[in-house]
């Protein structure tokens, strides 16, 4: 990996918004999740943040922790689809 590459202040980015189907507890139930991707000028991915709605806060923390690394690993060099597959 390379030194660090900081994201720039003004940056191109999309979020989405999905909903996600699971049993909880015997009964159907769903999840809000937000996911937003920021890029650096030239189309790199260099930023991804995530929100869930009612997860709680320890597993919003994971999630969070999980979308810094990555975030992290791809400005300094790695690889996207490498980095998620």
């Amino acid at each position: 990996m390379t030194a660090r590459e900081r994201m720039p202040a003004d940056r191109r980015g999309e979020t989405v918004h999905l909903v996600l189907a699971y049993i909880d507890e015997d009964a159907p139930a769903e999840l809000d999740l937000y996911i937003t991707v920021n890029a650096y000028p030239d189309g790199r991915v260099g930023e991804i943040f995530c929100r869930a709605g009612h997860i709680g806060g320890r597993a919003q923390g994971w999630l969070d922790l999980c979308c810094t690394m990555l975030s992290i690993a791809l400005q300094c060099g790695g690889d996207f689809e490498a980095l998620v597959s």
